[in-house]
């Protein structure tokens, strides 16, 4: 066989391998096209027409009943199983009902929906003007009180905020202080009353209900909170587990690691 009678059949082989290529791409965005015409047709028929919902039921809730929960979701028989939008039921709810921290829909079967509802507590109780506002570990605002409920942590700041019920509470900077002082105490199950940081240089909190701890600035933070930790269980052994008074903080640091306690009768 002559060369170029080699390079004619060479030639004609590379033809048929591109046909076939074309052919298997030509094959493959015909199959992603039906594909996708399928996708968009069941996604309609799920939001439109297929599986009407029978029953709604609920779980989780302690502190709002279940008719409450699905009034506010404004989900009703007869409505789509798949229509229903999670963003938008959860927000719907939550504001609603601050208690509520979130809402999770499950399908239990084709025919129900089900809401798992996670709730949220008080923690720590905002003082703005002459009203308080309790929330939660998230800065969540849950309710506004006469007077801060018992076993929160009153908060005193001078950061202008406009507490919503439902919302979070974006005190920037102040709310990181509040955080990380209160994860300090929560961490060694040391009961923390009040937190006042109206003055960023001058902290001062109420622990155990008996203790005014004068922590001065935040510089430190984890070592005066350590030097504290040891400080506690030495006054109750010298004084005895009723003693009140001020332990004075605010001149520690990593070279003089210096705390003092005076005994006072606290208001």
């Amino acid at each position: 066989m002559q060369l170029s009678e080699k390079k004619e059949v060479l030639s004609r082989e590379e033809l048929k391998r591109i046909k076939r290529r074309r052919a298997r791409a030509r094959s493959a965005v015909l199959t992603i096209f039906i594909l996708l015409i399928f996708s968009i047709v069941g996604f309609v028929l799920l939001q439109t027409v297929l599986f009407p919902i029978e029953t709604v039921t609920v779980t989780g809730n302690d502190t709002v009943t279940s008719a409450e929960i699905i009034n506010a979701s404004g989900i009703s028989v007869g409505d789509k199983l798949f229509s229903v939008s999670q963003k938008r039921l959860n927000k719907n709810i939550t504001v609603e009902y601050p208690y509520i921290k979130n809402v999770k829909i499950k399908y239990p079967s084709f025919k129900e929906l089900r809401l798992e509802i996670t709730e949220t507590k008080d923690l720590f109780c905002y003082r703005v003007g002459t009203s308080y506002f309790t929330a939660d570990a998230d800065n969540k605002i849950l309710s506004e009180v006469s007077e801060p409920p018992k076993d929160t942590i009153l908060v005193i700041q001078n950061s202008k905020i406009t507490p919503k019920c439902g919302y979070s509470l974006n005190l920037s900077d102040d709310f990181k202080t509040v955080t990380q002082i209160y994860a300090l105490f929560n961490k060694e199950n040391i009961e923390l009353n009040t937190l006042n940081i109206s003055n960023i240089a001058a902290v001062e909190l109420k622990v155990k209900g008996r203790f005014v701890v004068h922590f001065g600035s935040l510089n430190d933070l984890e070592g005066k909170f350590e030097h504290l930790k040891g400080m506690l269980p030495e006054i109750d052994a010298k004084n005895g587990s009723d003693i009140t008074g001020e332990i004075d903080l605010s001149a520690w640091s990593s070279s003089k690691r210096e705390g003092f306690f005076k005994p006072k009768t606290l208001q």
